[in-house]
């Protein structure tokens, strides 16, 4: 990329199209679909941190009819209706736009790749580069010096060479060569017979579709000078159609592009009521109140025996096993979590060394929290805590006087969420994002 600021004008609707068939269905506990919710917001994540954009905006199509549709009616016509599923995700996703403090943009009566045109012309200059996010092949056809076109879904970039190796024609050209060819997707006519390969010949011969046109007498083909005659205006009728407007009467302001932080709190929410949990933890730091906690390494007999002492006087006592596999019957436990305040945690490794007067070892651990686990006057908190029973009663100990297990709770909240992992509700709850097993 080059060193010159770059605006990121990225295609919404395309962005939007593409998340919903990439992504099979998903959808919250509340049954609202969010395949493309969450298909387009990563997308865009993936913009914002690999390209760090200087200015960046989101340009989308709009139900109403275009220019387009007035000289072909069946422009896009053979395209189906949007599926209801994506039509209720669209108020979310602008709500994720927004959310990314980033400028959305669209127009009645154009489409947003007209908007995109309009904008790239404009502001691509020696100052400012021009950055287009699309897999929309008709924006090739703006590309130049200053402007260039990005597919992050196949990792493509295409300069004024890119689109010569991918189309074998300048960019100048492709309004030109859609107009010969057509264009499936959008219902682009083109010129019956005419493909890619004879297309190139034509261009590269008489290099436009209108020098094309004018000299159909000699065409070697019969079939193909047929056709350029019989279907010339359905040829320049084509062009017209892919041929972008860039005078689009838009109203922005370059310096509200500029890219800014996100509004953490905003996408917080959207992403806790669609149950994106790995969007948020992506937003949340690792434990954002642990200024005001305190965790501690237990290490030494000295510091443990002080902790056994507090925790024997304490009303209740949170405790989480560590094992190095889910069975918590065939897998020693490595270390165990204890709590007995707000915000004080410790942890305790365990290992097999034998205890001496300053060292411990697992086995001599376990039989000094016996006494305190089986301690029916002592409450005890867990999370999945039949782990906790299963795996202490190894070592002849009875869990007593359980009071809460936040795994049960969480599902008597909300039973139909995808996961009651701690980590999860951790972040729902207390915006608190766990340091993960794998990651100690």
């Amino acid at each position: 990329m080059s060193k010159r600021p770059a605006l990121f004008l990225i295609d919404g609707s395309s962005y939007m199209y593409r998340a919903f068939f990439a992504i099979p269905h998903l959808s919250n506990s509340s049954g609202v679909p969010t395949n493309a919710i969450y298909g387009f917001t990563t997308m865009l994540q993936k913009i914002i941190s690999e390209y760090k954009p200087d200015y960046l905006a989101l340009v989308f199509d709009t139900p109403a009819p275009t220019f387009r549709h007035e000289v072909y009616e069946d422009y896009k016509a053979n395209r189906p209706e949007m599926p209801d599923t994506l039509s209720v995700q669209i108020p979310y996703i602008k709500e994720v736009v927004k959310g990314f403090n980033i400028t959305l943009l669209e127009k009645e009566g154009f489409e947003a790749d007209d908007i995109i045109g309009t904008i790239a012309r404009k502001e691509g200059t020696k100052d400012l580069e021009i950055v287009i996010a699309s897999g929309d092949k008709d924006l090739l056809q703006l590309v130049n010096g200053h402007i260039s076109v990005i597919d992050t879904m196949k990792d493509k970039r295409f300069d004024e060479k890119g689109v010569i190796d991918y189309l074998g024609i300048e960019p100048r050209k492709v309004t030109d060569f859609l107009g010969l060819v057509g264009d499936s997707s959008d219902n682009v006519p083109g010129v019956p017979g005419i493909g890619k390969k004879t297309a190139l010949k034509l261009l590269e011969q008489y290099d436009t579709i209108h020098d094309v046109l004018k000299h159909p007498e000699s065409i070697a083909s019969k079939k193909v000078k047929e056709n350029l005659i019989k279907f010339a205006d359905q040829a320049l009728l084509s062009k017209q159609l892919v041929t972008l407007d860039t005078e689009v009467p838009i109203e922005y302001d370059l310096e509200e592009l500029k890219a800014t932080d996100p509004d953490r709190e905003k996408l917080k929410a959207i992403f806790k009521e669609l149950e994106f949990s790995k969007l948020l933890q992506g937003l949340t730091t690792h434990g954002q109140a642990e200024h005001h906690a305190e965790y501690r390494l237990v290490s030494t007999k000295e510091a443990f025996v002080e902790l056994l002492s507090h925790l024997e006087d304490a009303e209740a006592c949170a405790i989480s096993l560590i094992t190095a596999t889910p069975d918590p019957l065939t897998s020693k436990p490595a270390g165990i979590a204890l709590a007995y305040a707000t915000e004080q945690a410790f942890y305790v490794p365990l290992t097999d060394t034998p205890p001496d007067e300053t060292s411990f070892g697992r086995e001599w651990v376990m039989s000094q929290l016996k006494p305190l686990i089986e301690d029916e006057g002592i409450k005890k908190y867990g999370h999945n805590i039949k782990q906790e029973i299963i795996a202490l009663y190894q070592y002849g100990i009875n869990v007593r006087g359980i009071t809460c297990d936040t795994m049960i709770a969480s599902y008597l909240l909300n039973p139909s969420r995808h996961s009651h992992s701690l980590e999860e509700i951790s972040l729902e709850y207390l915006d608190h994002k766990m340091t993960l097993y794998k990651e100690i």
